[in-house]
């Protein structure tokens, strides 16, 4: 049984969890990360893999609230969403080896389950030996808890996002079409780096709240390059995009047709690397039209 993402968000009655428990016979619990990346397709811009340590200052604040139930103590957590499918997960393993999975979909959760602590024969148990239960539930502490993982997962990529991109990717367009290649280097820039700070927020934030600097496109390039968050390709539109704007201060180089167009299709390729690893297809959000060169009018001879 799958339940649509919509009957969780818009907070539909009567709306069920598929709940995974799961132990382990014995130490260490192995985690299969080829299947995590090339199998199931887990990507770091939209997924998280992460360790939460012990907070007191949170169990503090959560203790004899409606939130209470968010202070489940230290663990590793593994969040997936794939929208093609229409399914999401979230599996916290505990210290003492304990797993819980939560998810939309059974057989999605069992698909993602076996394939990241199983299918692999170097893994030391069989799933057999495992104590696993599995079973929907209305409990509304755990709709709330996987509400909340889910929210968290599509959150990143709202409309408001979307339309502020096509905005200015159309205010990009325009300045080329009419021949304002300043402005139409300065817009993809501005429209890229409005991206990439939304996106990969998690990332930049570590290198940049130590110090009141705001971050420029030149600095998050560096960061995200000395992380390896970007394949090597998008990193050299990027950087590309990033030095053509740089040469076109007052007083500067005085930038051409071929410079705008190819600020233009850089950020048109950057931002659709981007979406696209969301499972959204730019052609959905904003439909490039390219003018490859200045059309003349002709004077028919009579």
């Amino acid at each position: 049984m799958k339940i649509p993402f919509a009957d969780y968000t818009k907070g539909k009655k009567g709306i069920q969890v598929y709940v995974i428990k799961a132990k382990p016979p014995k130490n260490p619990i192995e985690f299969n990360l080829t299947n995590l990346v090339d199998v199931i397709g887990w990507n770091p811009i939209k997924d998280r893999f992460r360790f939460f340590f012990s907070d007191n200052k949170l169990s503090e604040s959560l203790k004899g609230t409606s939130l209470e139930f968010l202070d489940i103590g230290p663990r590793l957590f593994l969040r997936f969403l794939d929208r093609d499918r229409g399914g999401c997960i979230g599996l916290s393993v505990a210290f003492d080896g304990s797993i819980l999975g939560v998810s939309n979909d059974d057989s999605f959760a069992e698909e993602v389950f076996s394939a990241v602590f199983f299918d692999d024969p170097a893994h030391s148990s069989k799933i057999e030996d495992w104590r696993i239960t599995k079973e929907y539930t209305k409990e509304k502490v755990i709709i709330a808890y996987f509400t909340g993982i889910l929210e968290s997962a599509l959150g990143w990529k709202g409309e408001t996002l979307d339309t502020t991109i096509s905005k200015d990717l159309r205010e990009a367009e325009k300045a080329l079409k009419i021949g304002n290649w300043k402005s139409c280097i300065v817009m993809s820039a501005r429209t890229v780096e409005k991206l990439v700070k939304d996106t990969f927020q998690n990332v930049i934030d570590p290198f940049t709240s130590q110090t009141t600097e705001k971050p420029t496109l030149g600095m998050i390039v560096g960061i995200l390059e000395r992380q390896k968050t970007l394949p090597s390709h998008v990193l050299r539109y990027l950087r590309g995009l990033t030095e053509l704007r740089n040469t076109i201060h007052p007083g500067g180089y005085e930038p051409t047709h071929a410079d705008a167009l190819l600020a233009f299709s850089s950020a048109q390729t950057i931002i659709g690397w981007i979406w696209e690893r969301q499972g959204k297809n730019i052609g959905e959000i904003y439909t490039l039209e390219i003018p490859l060169r200045r059309q003349k009018k002709i004077r028919m001879k009579t």
